[in-house]
């Protein structure tokens, strides 16, 4: 993908916020985003929003998943919207106005944001992205936890044609999604976490095929336990799928998984 040399922007949220993780407190509903544009040099680019600063308020999205640069300077953010949609885009103007509509273009450069939410979001290379979040098979006070995987078009239209079935890691009723990557075959990798009611957690690897269905040929049918959550996912030049495992206070691992 072609990348830009402007292609600097900073998405903030207040620090002061208190926001759920993993599930374990209610949300409180952000007001405002912002996004801070840098010159290579360091210093902000006056001709961006104030100052180089935009203010978004009220916010369209919270905690942004993921970003992306279009060729006409355009820029796009994907997050949860604030009726809680997983997967909401929306459009900043190269100058970071926000946009009544979202507009198809060429996609320059893109890159995941840390996010507050275990959504992770993934552009593909044609504009389209790819976002997992937590599923509650039997509804929201279910016990069980498993894994959705959806795609959507670049102006946030669901892809009906990939299956965006739950999946689990493993066998633990736990998962949650903390990475995503994209093979060049168009293969889609999925990493996270596996948490056990009792014994010790695991991470898991899943890759599911172009049409979101599991790739039965990787791993046991499609899905692969590993000893350390997967906290991060990379194709490497060669094929082989890159996968950071953190492992508490002690480090990380970084492991190279086969992809045939």
């Amino acid at each position: 993908m072609q990348t830009d040399s402007r292609f600097n922007l900073r998405i903030l949220v207040p620090r002061t916020a208190e926001l759920r993780k993993s599930g374990h407190s209610t949300p409180q509903r952000l007001s405002w985003l912002a996004a801070a544009l840098s010159l290579m040099a360091g210093s902000l680019d006056p001709n961006f929003g104030t100052a180089g600063i935009a203010l978004v308020t009220p916010a369209p999205i919270l905690g942004p998943q993921a970003l992306a640069l279009l060729s006409n300077g355009d820029y796009l953010a994907v997050g949860e919207s604030g009726d809680a949609v997983v997967g909401t885009v929306v459009e900043l103007s190269s100058t970071g106005e926000l946009s009544s509509t979202v507009t198809a273009g060429t996609l320059a450069a893109s890159s995941p944001l840390a996010g507050l939410e275990p959504f992770p979001t993934i552009f593909e290379s044609n504009g389209d992205y790819l976002v997992a979040q937590p599923s509650h098979a039997g509804g929201e006070n279910s016990h069980r936890t498993d894994v959705q995987a959806s795609r959507f078009s670049e102006t946030g239209t669901l892809d009906t044609t990939f299956a965006d079935t739950p999946f689990p890691f493993g066998t633990t009723p736990n998962n949650t999604p903390q990475a995503l990557a994209v093979q060049s075959n168009g293969q889609v990798v999925v990493g996270g976490l596996e948490r056990a009611t009792i014994g010790p957690n695991f991470g898991g690897i899943v890759r599911l095929d172009t049409n979101g269905e599991l790739d039965t040929t990787f791993g046991s049918g499609g899905t692969l336990t590993v000893d350390n959550n997967v906290e991060a996912l990379l194709i490497d030049t060669n094929g082989d799928i890159l996968a950071i495992e953190g492992t508490g206070n002690d480090g990380i691992v970084v492991a190279a998984y086969l992809a045939n």
